[in-house]
C-alpha cells in the first residue's frame, strides 16, 4: 500500500506484504504524501508516479530499489511530463509507460536513460482505467454497461495498442 487517504488527509505511509511469511511491514515512508498515484514493478524495483495530494496533482515520480527493509529508500526519478493523479501504468519489457485515461496521453519511461517519450495514440484510440500489456501488445479494459446497485459489471476489451520493442 503506498500513501492513502484517510477521510481527513493524504498519508505517506507505505506498507509491504510478503506473501511467503503471510505477513505485512512497514516500508520506508513517501517524501511527499500521495493518494492516486499509479506504481509498477520492473526489474525487481518499485515505481510510483503522480497521484495526489492537498495541493493538487503532482509530477514527480520516484523508485524504490530492493534490500533488506533498512536499505530502502526512494530515489527521484525523471518527473512525469505533467503534472497527473489517476493514470494508468503498464511494465512492458523494459520500459513502463503511463496513460492518461482523461485525456488519452501516452507516455513511455525509459530507465535506461531516466527520461519520458510521448507516444501518439491514434485519435480513434480510448484509454481506459484499466491496461494489460500481453506480449507485444497493449489491451484496454472498460466498462461497458453501467453498473447497477449489486449487479455485476460487464467488462469489454475496447482498444489494443501494439508496442514497438527495442
Amino acid at each position: 500500500l503506498i500513501g492513502g487517504w484517510d477521510g481527513q488527509r493524504t498519508r505517506s505511509e507505505v506498507l509491504i506484504y510478503d506473501p511467503a511469511q503471510d505477513r505485512w511491514s512497514e516500508g520506508p515512508p513517501l517524501q511527499v504524501a500521495r493518494r492516486h498515484a499509479s506504481a509498477t514493478i520492473m526489474g525487481g524495483r518499485l515505481y510510483v508516479f503522480g497521484g495526489e495530494n492537498e495541493s493538487g496533482a503532482l509530477r514527480d515520480s520516484i523508485r524504490l530499489d530492493p534490500g533488506s527493509l533498512n536499505e530502502r529508500r526512494w530515489h527521484p526519478i525523471a518527473p512525469l511530463p505533467k503534472a497527473i493523479s489517476r493514470l494508468v501504468a503498464i511494465t512492458t519489457i523494459n520500459t513502463v509507460l503511463v496513460f492518461n485515461a482523461t485525456s488519452n496521453e501516452f507516455w513511455q519511461y525509459d530507465q535506461t536513460v531516466d527520461a519520458w517519450q510521448s507516444f501518439p495514440l491514434p485519435p480513434e484510440a480510448m484509454v481506459a482505467p484499466c491496461a494489460v500489456f500481453l506480449d507485444t501488445s497493449i489491451y484496454f479494459v472498460a466498462e461497458a454497461t453501467a453498473p447497477l446497485p449489486g449487479a455485476v459489471s460487464e467488462y469489454q476489451a475496447i482498444y489494443s495498442v501494439l508496442v514497438p520493442l527495442r
